[in-house]
């Protein structure tokens, strides 16, 4: 990257080092923040969908349309959001 720096975008050899390694250490941190959202969503997918080692099956059913709400349907994520607290809401109010 910084080799396109020095030979397109008229800058020094310097210059173009420094900011291709700027590029480099925002696609590092970019990495490593999606690494761990991952990590967090997986951690909380597992305790919320397994509680005490049985499976929760309307936390299940519910993540499952949720996604294909919003992958397939293109529903916005508040509306998904929303609509899962109410089921839930409803699911504990009833017991």
């Amino acid at each position: 990257m910084s080799a396109i720096y020095v030979e397109y975008g008229q800058v020094g050899v310097v210059a173009g080092i420094v900011r291709g390694l700027g590029a480099a250490v925002i696609a590092l941190i970019t990495i490593a923040v999606v690494g761990v959202i991952a990590a967090l969503a997986v951690f909380v997918a597992r305790n919320a969908a397994f509680v005490d080692g049985a499976p929760d099956w309307l936390v299940i059913v519910l993540a499952l349309v949720a996604v294909a709400a919003i992958v397939r349907f293109k529903v916005g994520v508040v509306r998904v959001v929303a609509s899962c607290a109410v089921v839930g809401l409803l699911a504990s109010i009833a017991g």
